[in-house]
């Protein structure tokens, strides 16, 4: 049982729209029992031209029955945007949450073989899908791990990824301890990358980082690879 969540922005111009439309092609042919497509709000000084792309956009969504639209008036950013809708419609989700962003070509994946080999790790809370391509030292770090179908990493990808409605509350909830600026406030992933910025990091034994991980339980899983469609706002 898994729902889908997919977080879009305002486009820069119509042919950026395009890449939404890419990303729902990458994982059309995987069975969801929800799908859901968040829509964040305009920033202030998104021109005319713009909010009107993204109205019509959004326009297509709003006659499709396939999903289910969250339209949002304020401008939330993505972590809070997110925030918000689990907030709201906790009860009626599943406890899988499938999360991509709108402009992620994700590669072949068997859904229900994913989903249960994540269930036999139980120290897995954030399972996520990486890029074929060397990581940045300055945002992974990879750890040992027992299990060839997970790469043990601090640090993570929230381009897309899988996790439970219990997890990524706990995660909003253990965020609220800290103060909310710059990326922080607005993307997720930075938390854990500024931790690992951060001199004390440095000076922090093993065993601190590991419980510091476990907050997260992030894992990467093998052979499910994203291509990033960077779309221009």
């Amino acid at each position: 049982m898994c729902d889908l969540i997919v977080c879009c922005a305002i486009p820069k111009n119509e042919k950026e729209t395009d890449k939404l439309f890419k990303t729902l092609l990458s994982i059309k042919d995987i069975q969801f029992n929800n799908k859901y497509i968040l829509f964040d709000g305009a920033p202030d000084k998104a021109s005319a031209e713009k909010r009107e792309v993204y109205t019509s956009l959004k326009e297509v969504f709003v006659k499709n029955s396939q999903f289910k639209v969250i339209e949002n008036t304020e401008n939330l950013y993505y972590k809070s945007m997110l925030e918000k809708f689990l907030m709201n419609t906790f009860d009626e989700l599943n406890d899988n949450l499938f999360i991509i962003q709108d402009d992620v070509e994700l590669g072949k994946i068997d859904l229900d073989t994913v989903l249960k080999d994540k269930e036999e790790n139980t120290d897995c809370k954030i399972l996520y899908f990486g890029e074929n391509r060397p990581k940045a030292a300055h945002w992974f770090q990879e750890m040992k791990s027992q299990d060839p179908r997970f790469v043990k990493t601090h640090g993570w990808s929230e381009r897309v990824y899988i996790i439970t409605k219990n997890d990524l509350k706990d995660i909003f909830d253990f965020l609220k301890t800290f103060t909310r600026g710059g990326k922080n406030g607005k993307f997720i992933e930075y938390y854990y990358q500024n931790a690992m910025s951060r001199k004390s990091w440095k000076l922090m034994d093993e065993s601190s980082k590991l419980d510091y991980w476990a907050i997260w339980g992030c894992f990467e899983y093998k052979g499910v690879f994203h291509r990033h469609l960077v779309m221009k706002r």
